[in-house]
Parts: structure tokens; C-alpha cells; sequence
């Protein structure tokens, strides 16, 4: 296996798992060679969960301050912007000239803690893919994001973060795949084109003992994002989500 992240440990020899522990042991193994997410992420997005659920999805001042020391980065600014301009631009243009602190406050708690996990996770694994194929893997994921965040905040039943997580995490696993498999992954993706298909779930877990679905959640969940928010996207219902209103 050409590796540019390097793996700890190798699960695939332990018969005494079920296939379903021994897929999961993998995917965690795989998930954690991104190390430990810094304590500033992890609390930001904590105080975010806490205010979705009880604080009518508003984020009160504790989460404010985190968001503020992140805004500090020029890049998490900019992308934070970005986001705005796409879901969030009448509330844009009425405040005044887009300060930070309002920027801030377009967003809901919830909105917030997805867009902090994929910036994070986004910008820790560019510097550990092969840059051709992750620029690939990002000009992809930046149409999925757009279509399935404009669609979640559209309809409230979904949401715009249900949406953003939706049209980023699989990528994101996908880049994660990369990461440790140059050489693999390179192959898997020829195979994918030939049989015209996005990605087969059986056939990586033949390569990785896992799917990127699998992995894409748990490094989600080490930012700090819910585990129940992740569930439907562990049992890989991101694409037919995407698939259905593309018709």
C-alpha cells in the first residue's frame, strides 16, 4: 500500500470480529492517522451542539468567542464568506457591509458546527493527498456542497446542515482513502469511470476492509458533530439523496 498518511495498525487478519465490528475497526484506524482535532475546533462545535438542542438553534455567547478566535484565519473567514454569499446573501446584504461579528450571526448553531467540521477536516487532509487527484477530488465536492446545502436550507425538514454534511463527508472520506492508498485509490477511481459508477461500497471494502462513508463519520465525529446527525450517512444515503433531486 503506497501510503502518504501513515496507518498504526491492521485489523484485516482478526476472524474473531464480524465483518460489520471488523469494517468499522478499520475505518476507525484509517480515520484516527488524521491525529487529534485541536481543542479549539472541538470546542466550538461542542458549544454549538449544545445550543442547537437547547437553545433554539441559536448560538449564545460561548460559542461566539470560539467562533471569533477561528475567524482569526484569513482562509476560515474567507470560506465562512463564501457561505454566506451562497445560502445566507438577503440577510448578507442587509447587514452592515459583512463584519465578521455578522457573518457570524447569519448562521444557526447548527449550520455553524457542520461548517467548522468541513472546513477542518477539509484543510487537514489537503496537506496529506496528492495534490492532482485531491484538486479532483475538491472541484466534486464543491458541486455536491452547493446543491445539497442549497436543497437542505430550501427545505427546513432537512436543513442546511443535514446539506452540507451530506455534500462534503463523502468526499471527504474518499480524500481520506487517498491519503493512505495513493496507488489503490488511483485504480478504484479508473474502475469506478469504466463501470460509470460513483463509488461501490463492496469493492472498497475489499481494498480497505471499510468504505469511505464508514470513515468520512468519524472524522466528523472527532470535530465534535453529532453521531445521530451522522447516522443516515453511514448507511450511505447521500447519494440517492443527490440522485433524487437531480432528477
Amino acid at each position: 500500500m503506497t501510503s502518504i498518511f501513515e496507518l498504526q495498525a491492521d485489523f484485516s487478519d482478526d476472524d474473531e470480529l464480524d465483518p460489520i465490528t471488523r469494517s468499522w475497526k478499520e475505518a476507525k484506524n484509517i480515520a484516527s492517522v488524521v491525529g487529534p482535532c485541536p481543542r479549539l475546533f472541538t470546542t466550538a462545535v461542542h458549544f454549538l451542539n449544545f445550543d442547537q438542542l437547547n437553545n433554539e438553534d441559536i448560538a449564545q455567547q460561548s460559542a461566539k468567542a470560539c467562533i471569533n478566535l477561528l475567524l482569526h484565519s484569513d482562509s476560515f473567514t474567507a470560506a465562512l464568506y463564501y457561505a454566506a454569499l451562497a445560502y445566507k446573501e438577503p440577510q448578507l446584504r442587509e447587514s452592515s457591509l459583512g463584519k465578521r461579528v455578522r457573518i457570524v450571526d447569519l448562521f444557526q448553531a447548527s449550520e455553524m458546527s457542520a461548517l467548522i467540521a468541513i472546513l477542518y477536516l477539509y484543510r487537514k487532509l489537503r496537506k496529506g493527498c496528492d495534490k492532482e487527484l485531491f484538486a479532483k477530488i475538491t472541484e466534486e465536492m464543491m458541486v455536491d456542497v452547493e446543491l445539497a446545502g442549497k436543497i437542505g436550507h430550501a427545505i427546513p425538514a432537512i436543513g442546511l446542515q443535514y446539506g452540507l454534511l451530506v455534500g462534503a463527508l463523502p468526499h471527504i472520506g474518499r480524500a481520506m482513502l487517498l491519503g493512505i492508498d495513493k496507488k489503490g485509490f488511483k485504480k478504484y477511481r479508473l474502475s469506478m469511470k469504466v463501470e460509470n459508477k460513483e463509488y461501490d461500497l463492496e469493492a472498497e471494502n475489499k481494498l480497505w476492509g471499510c468504505n469511505h462513508l464508514q470513515i468520512a463519520v468519524l472524522l466528523a465525529q472527532v470535530v465534535g458533530i453529532r453521531g445521530e446527525v451522522l447516522d443516515p450517512i453511514a448507511r450511505g444515503i447521500p447519494q440517492k439523496f443527490l440522485s433524487d433531486t437531480e432528477k
